[in-house]
């Protein structure tokens, strides 16, 4: 009796090993050089994406650059596939998504069980405030697939967003410092015109 319990003991165990299906993350990184080129700059292109599995996106614009962004205004910003065979059906997802301007945040929102068309993966988003944001993340949770299996390796990243995009750059040090010797010069040639008319 005791080694029939500890065969089926071990055969249980070794079921529900094999059976078990453990959820994985991904991510995958883009940098925006306007409001519709988005590169990949890094993330785990290729990988198949399973239910339960979570998946986080994250666009960055480009360096001295950010989106001005007002109520209303959308983005649209997703995986997709490239070179693979449109079995068509339908992703169903979670979806929490958040803007950041400077490491701060400046704008959230989620959806519920959101469908997304077979090639695709990602949050239709209409923006809830007003003014900057250098970053936009979405993170997804894959609830239930009729795409198949061999749809849901994703490579690219399509989309586009209403949000200007604009450059925020700061001026150097430098800009500074010639822009003050420039009004010193001025101030003193300004100084000594009036002396000399005196």
């Amino acid at each position: 009796m005791k080694k029939r319990f500890t065969v089926l003991s071990a055969a249980l165990v070794a079921f529900l090993m094999t059976s078990s299906t453990y959820a994985a993350s991904y991510s995958f990184n883009y940098e925006a050089s306007d409001s519709s080129h988005f590169q990949g700059v890094s993330g785990d292109f290729g990988s198949n994406i399973n239910i339960g599995d979570t998946v986080t996106f994250t666009l960055t614009a480009s360096s001295g650059n950010a989106f001005s962004a007002s109520i209303g205004d959308n983005i649209w910003a997703i995986l997709g596939l490239l070179d693979s065979p449109i079995s068509g059906g339908t992703r169903y997802s979670d979806y929490s998504w958040s803007f950041y301007n400077q490491g701060a945040l400046v704008g959230s929102g989620s959806s519920v069980n959101e469908s997304t068309q077979s090639v695709h993966m990602g949050p239709y988003v209409l923006i809830n405030f007003n003014g900057l944001f250098d970053t936009y993340k979405w993170t997804a949770t894959l609830n239930s697939s009729t795409t198949g299996n061999d749809n849901n390796a994703f490579d690219i990243s399509l989309g586009y967003t209403s949000a200007q995009f604009v450059a925020t750059t700061v001026p150097e040090p430098e800009t500074y410092a010639l822009f003050l010797a420039g009004l010193t010069c001025f101030g003193l040639f300004a100084r000594r015109k009036k002396s000399l008319l005196s």
